[in-house]
């Protein structure tokens, strides 16, 4: 009997329980539950390898050649690594500093690109949330992959608390370019469409409010925000003081922290795909 490429190979109904099933079973053998961080684990995945890093540009300018930076720990990872973005500005001060970084729009003409590869690792770090056709990125990575090569995905979680807290509560702070979350089965559904295999889901990183400060300034805000606040973040409480944004009760978030190496609740998602 040969291999099962795709659900309707299974059963026409997208809803039926064998379906599920046979998902389930690929998040199953993907979940990773990880302890480093993002950067570090795309730096372990890029190790002496010829690398793609799509979305090269860092537009927080302060991480611009410092250790937080991600292109820069992927050019010292790869054995060879070229960037690409379409911000001009941002590719042409990359290349005065000595970056191997090209100007292109992944999603139209790739020839640039295709005369370069193929590559062991495309990375594509916080993109394909601002993409509106997702697709495009898959595809475009599936063309400039060597066979077996990964591209390596991260995005928001669409699972994360303090989201699903936002949205209970009518907060906007999502980034306003961001026109999609991807969850882990949609990422499996793309990568099956575009010839793709999901071998990793993790989530990695926690909220900015409470997994940056100590633990006791933590309890102090949040005490503070429920006692003079008592209303949604954003508006102004007493003296014209705005809440924090997103907040939420720092036992809840502690607790959630703790959890979250056990499911998919960290702050970024991060996805590997492989090449078939």
């Amino acid at each position: 009997m040969s291999a099962v490429s795709n659900w309707r190979d299974i059963d026409g109904d997208p809803n039926a329980r064998a379906n599920i099933l046979t998902r389930d079973a690929v998040l199953q053998r993907a979940f990773v539950a990880e302890r480093r961080t993002r950067e570090e684990i795309i730096a372990d995945l890029c190790r002496a390898a010829k690398v793609l890093d799509i979305g090269c540009v860092d537009h927080q300018a302060g991480n611009v050649g410092t250790e937080r930076w991600l292109h820069g720990m992927i050019a010292t990872a790869a054995s060879e690594c070229v960037g690409v973005d379409n911000d001009h500005e941002g590719v042409d001060a990359m290349q005065r500093a000595g970056f191997d970084a090209l100007c292109v729009d992944i999603t139209a003409d790739r020839s640039a690109l295709i005369e370069r590869g193929p590559f062991d690792v495309v990375v594509a770090g916080e993109v394909i949330e601002h993409l509106g056709s997702p697709e495009e990125l898959l595809r475009a990575a599936r063309e400039l992959l060597r066979v077996g090569g990964k591209l390596v995905i991260t995005t928001p979680n669409p699972f994360a608390p303090w989201r699903a807290w936002a949205g209970m509560r009518r907060q906007t702070w999502e980034n306003v370019d961001h026109v999609l979350l991807l969850f882990p089965s949609g990422i499996a559904e793309l990568a099956e469409r575009c010839g793709l295999t999901l071998t990793t889901a993790t989530t990695v990183g926690g909220h900015r409010l409470f997994m940056r400060f100590p633990g006791a300034f933590r309890v102090l805000a949040g005490m503070w925000a429920r006692a003079l606040l008592r209303r949604p973040d954003g508006d102004p409480g007493p003296w014209g003081v705005a809440a924090p944004v997103g907040y939420i009760n720092p036992v809840v978030a502690y607790v959630i922290h703790r959890l979250a190496p056990l499911g998919q609740l960290n702050e970024t998602a991060l996805y590997v795909l492989e090449r078939s």
